[in-house]
């Protein structure tokens, strides 16, 4: 369903702050999941996201561009831009859709909804590293090199596997793609980069319900 386009999306790419303490430079890097959940606490409120979806019935891989926003209360802000506006808020116990001219969109009834409030908490575990959250669905495994990690979640509940089979998230710092494969076959991989504008910023904030 499009819904799940929004929802299953996601990660944000961080800013990595350089200083020129060479007791932080000279300290190695920690391969754990609890070291790379911190780094997840200190990354951008605003990133620009390139989606590149494989739908396996298409020959051309299927492009979206637009913007994500973590508010102050944890809510997420989904905003495609290109090829057409759309909107998503994901809360906790919040999940709204918006159409290209900002009017709400009807959410998804009975079983769909309790599959899209599974994929947004899904969702927002990913942006908070949530690791211990996210084995209630998934097996976690970890793998690093000298510099960078990645995050591979194998589908493991009967909720998720009719969704979801697998969920890579990679970075060096902080989060920088996420790859996902959906139960039908379909791929999907997100590249996200910060950004600063303020203007936009307060855009997305106005979807935000208080």
């Amino acid at each position: 369903m499009p819904l799940f386009n929004f929802l299953l999306a996601s990660i944000l790419y961080g800013l990595l702050f350089v200083t020129s303490s060479p007791v932080k430079a000279e300290q190695p890097f920690k391969c754990s999941l609890e070291s790379i959940a911190s780094e997840l606490g200190e990354q951008a409120m605003l990133n620009e996201f390139v989606q590149t979806k494989q739908v396996t019935i298409l020959k051309k891989p299927l492009i979206s561009k637009g913007y994500l926003l973590i508010s102050d209360d944890n809510q997420v802000i989904w905003q495609t831009q290109q090829p057409i506006k759309s909107t998503l808020l994901i809360g906790q116990q919040t999940l709204r859709q918006f159409n290209k001219n900002d009017q709400p969109v009807m959410s998804p009834a009975n079983n769909n909804q309790k599959m899209s409030q599974l994929i947004s908490s899904t969702f927002l575990a990913i942006l908070a590293g949530d690791f211990e959250k996210l084995d209630n669905h998934f097996s976690v495994a970890l793998d690093c090199t000298e510099t960078r990690w990645s995050i591979e979640l194998e589908a493991s509940s009967n909720d998720m596997k009719p969704i979801i089979t697998n969920i890579n998230i990679s970075g060096q710092n902080h989060i920088e793609t996420l790859s996902f494969t959906e139960a039908s076959g379909d791929s999907t991989q997100l590249v996200l980069s910060p950004s600063t504008d303020p203007d936009l910023i307060n855009q997305l904030r106005s979807y935000v319900i208080h």
